[in-house]
């Protein structure tokens, strides 16, 4: 099925808007590749959406992958923030305080950005956590996430493994934070940062977008 330009647009809206979160606030490498070329404009534009829809999701699962193939399992670990909650593969698991209660409120864009842990029971847990506060909460998809004393637990998408780089951030709604031992919100700053917010990152978007707009104007005219 044919790829129109607005759907086109919104792809490269939408991958734009997760290499700014990739740092939490910090500068991001916003170079694209260059387009092949194509016997037509309809053509280029097809190719490239298709291209970077495939990489976009590519690119979110390998993330998923990573940060929770160390299996059902939560642990403490030290952080410049305190102690912490991660996965057994040293993803850092954030709550987000907009949520109602054990019911995720993230979705959409928030969730690629903030990827739910999806588990299919409740965690077990390591020393110094208690497994009475561990449990789950069904997603609209049916799929079950890990919550902590009733806080459903997310990854970041720009975290690497054992690295906390989006500590109190606001985002989406509202703040993301990190969570001590006992389920409570660990409301540390992180003055290393400044929090990429939703106003930001869609002015981010609409400049990445006129950009592609000036390209494609070039490459069909020039």
């Amino acid at each position: 099925m044919p790829v129109t330009r607005p759907t086109l647009l919104a792809v490269l809206a939408t991958l734009a808007l997760g290499s700014g979160l990739a740092a939490c606030g910090g500068s991001a490498d916003d170079a694209a590749p260059a387009a092949a070329p194509a016997a037509s404009s309809e053509a280029a534009m097809t190719e490239a959406a298709e291209s970077a829809m495939t990489e976009g999701t590519a690119a979110i699962s390998a993330m998923t992958e990573a940060t929770t193939g160390g299996g059902d399992a939560l642990e403490l670990r030290p952080t410049q923030f305190g102690d912490a909650i991660f996965t057994a593969a040293g993803g850092a698991l954030y709550l987000f305080d907009a949520d109602q209660g054990s019911t995720s409120t993230c979705y959409d864009a928030c969730a690629t950005a903030w990827p739910p842990l999806v588990v299919t029971a409740a965690p077990t847990v390591g020393a110094g956590l208690d497994e009475a506060l561990v449990g789950t909460t069904t997603r609209t998809d049916g799929t079950l996430q890990a919550t902590y004393a009733g806080h459903p637990l997310y990854l970041f998408q720009g975290d690497e493994p054992g690295e906390v780089a989006c500590q109190h951030a606001d985002m989406n709604g509202g703040l993301w934070l990190i969570l001590n031992a006992d389920g409570t919100p660990n409301m540390s700053e992180d003055p290393s940062h400044m929090a990429m917010t939703d106003e930001a990152m869609t002015d981010k978007a609409m400049t990445d977008e006129a950009m592609t707009d000036a390209a494609m104007t070039e490459a069909t005219t020039g």
